[in-house]
């Protein structure tokens, strides 16, 4: 087995929490290509792992190739800045331009975020908002790791 490392990868120290002691090294070296692979910064990958809470090196590697399947809005922290920021993506405006309109007045963004978070896969992490575009149990899929799990232990 070939063993590289690669010292310019940046590799999201909160990942590292969710890595297992077993894992091989063939599967950490799997989910840092994986995370080298991605464009740009590793922020929206560290805030869907916090929201996602995987299991291993597995479930990153997953997330990071799926990242596509999740919205990040990094500074959105509470119920409020979430129901101002869906108003202000759906109707299409910046938030300096719905502070201009009367509407702003009439609108409980707080209620609005709460209703959001309820009806939606999302959540909040320590440095924003994620949105999950589809099922988390299916992206990561974990319904197929314990169904294999358990025709193993048969």
């Amino acid at each position: 087995m070939k063993i590289e490392y690669d010292f310019n990868l940046q590799f999201p120290e909160s990942c590292f929490k969710y890595l297992n002691p077993g894992e091989t090294l063939e599967t950490l070296n799997r989910m840092c290509a994986a995370i080298k692979g991605m464009d740009g910064s590793t922020e929206k990958l560290e805030a869907v792992v916090e929201y996602a809470q995987p299991h291993g090196a597995v479930e990153i590697k997953r997330l990071t190739t799926r990242i596509d399947m999740f919205d990040f809005v990094e500074g959105i922290t509470d119920h409020k800045q979430c129901g101002k920021h869906f108003v202000c993506r759906d109707l299409e405006m910046s938030e300096l331009e719905l502070d201009n309109y009367m509407l702003v007045n009439h609108i409980d963004f707080e209620s609005f975020g709460k209703a959001i978070m309820t009806g939606e896969n999302c959540g909040f992490t320590s440095t924003g908002f994620v949105e999950c575009h589809g099922d988390l149990e299916i992206i990561m899929e974990r319904n197929e790791q314990n169904s294999g799990q358990q025709m193993e232990g048969m």
